[in-house]
């Protein structure tokens, strides 16, 4: 098979990004109904499709939008960022200043 008769394969971004934002929304809704103890299943499916979501067009805008929902769903639960204002800037300047310094 030529190149000119390959199947496009490529999804469009538009499309991507509507799977995705769907993918996103039915993980968060598992993570927000578990209970305290049981939010650890879900993390990682969570920061997979978010770390997809933000290298997709329109993922970083969508995911901004979604902050408090994925805070309240626990997302932060048990880390350092359950408690921002704990943070000690001098120890994580590159992600309270956005990679600048």
């Amino acid at each position: 098979m030529s190149d000119s008769q390959a199947p496009n394969t490529a999804a469009a971004p538009g499309r991507t990004l509507e799977t995705l934002t769907a993918r996103y929304e039915a993980v968060l809704e598992r993570l927000a109904g578990a209970k305290p103890f049981a939010k650890a299943r879900y993390i990682n499916e969570f920061l997979e499709v978010a770390r997809r979501l933000l290298a997709s067009p329109g993922g970083v805008e969508f995911l901004a939008g979604q902050a408090t929902a994925f805070d309240r769903a626990g997302v932060f639960q048990g880390t350092d960022w359950d408690r921002p204002e704990q943070l000690q800037p001098g120890l994580v300047p590159a992600t309270l200043t956005g990679g600048s310094r």
